[in-house]
């Protein structure tokens, strides 16, 4: 995966999670569920799992599918690969990436479905006016 992901929507949303995390975790419906509403507005969401480390071990996909699968995700999740750097101070953080591949908004830590939609249709009314 690389940054041409970004092109084919206007706004994408990318929550970077953890096994390890609760809120993670507990917000994964949610996204799962705002991503299919949102998707012919223009808008993706993707999750992006990091553990300690580059990449993941059998343990920690095992652990990742078996989440997933209880939330019934169907969202693109992505990893971090030894390419990519990507230094956080909580867990969850939350990226809106435009269709260039910019980062325009962030936000550190677990939403529920009413403050996720409100975010997301503040940064998609930022970035469809600079279109």
């Amino acid at each position: 995966v690389d940054k041409s992901i970004f092109s084919k929507y206007k706004l994408t949303m990318v929550n970077v999670w953890n096994t390890g995390c609760s809120p993670c975790i507990s917000e994964i419906p949610t996204l799962d569920r705002l991503n299919k509403e949102y998707r012919e507005k223009g808008v993706s969401i993707k999750g992006m799992l990091l553990e300690s480390g580059i990449g993941l071990t059998d343990e920690e996909k095992a652990t990742a599918k078996e989440i997933l699968s209880k939330a019934n995700a169907t969202y693109q999740q992505l990893t971090v690969t030894k390419d990519d750097t990507l230094l956080l101070q909580a867990f969850p953080t939350t990226f809106f990436i435009d269709k260039d591949g910019n980062i325009v908004d962030s936000i550190e830590g677990s939403n529920d479905y009413d403050g996720w939609k409100a975010k997301i249709d503040e940064v998609l009314k930022k970035v469809e006016a600079n279109e």
